[in-house]
C-alpha cells in the first residue's frame, strides 16, 4: 500500500517511531528511505545497506502502516484543535450558560 510522497518531517517522525518500537535496524530504515523517498529498487537499497530485499520490503510495509497511523493522528489532532466541521456535519455541543450561580 503506497500512501504518497512524504515530506522530510514525516520521514523524520517515522524514523523516530520505527527506532523506538524496536526491531528495525538503522540499515533497514536507511534502505527503506531509499525506496520510499528516492524511488530506488528494493534490491539496490538492500545491496547498498547489506540487508536482504525481503527485509527492505518488510520495513517499507511497516513504515507505510506507521505513516498511515501518523497521518490519521495528525488529522485527528487538527480536528481537536478547533477546525470547523465540514458543511452538513453537526457542530459539537457546548455547555449552555445559565444565569444561576
Amino acid at each position: 500500500m503506497k500512501l504518497g510522497p512524504l515530506d522530510p518531517g514525516e520521514f523524520a517522525a517515522l524514523h523516530l517511531i520505527a527506532v523506538r518500537i524496536g526491531r528495525l535496524s538503522e540499515a533497514r530504515i536507511a534502505a527503506a528511505r531509499l525506496v520510499i523517498q528516492e524511488g530506488k529498487t528494493y534490491k539496490y537499497a538492500a545491496e547498498l545497506h547489506h540487508v536482504t530485499a525481503q527485509a527492505v520490503w518488510n520495513t517499507v510495509a511497516r513504515m507505510n502502516a506507521l505513516l498511515s497511523a501518523y497521518r490519521e493522528a495528525k488529522t485527528l489532532e487538527a480536528a481537536e484543535a478547533g477546525t470547523r466541521p465540514k458543511r452538513g456535519q453537526p457542530r459539537p455541543r457546548t455547555a449552555q450558560k445559565t444565569g444561576a450561580p
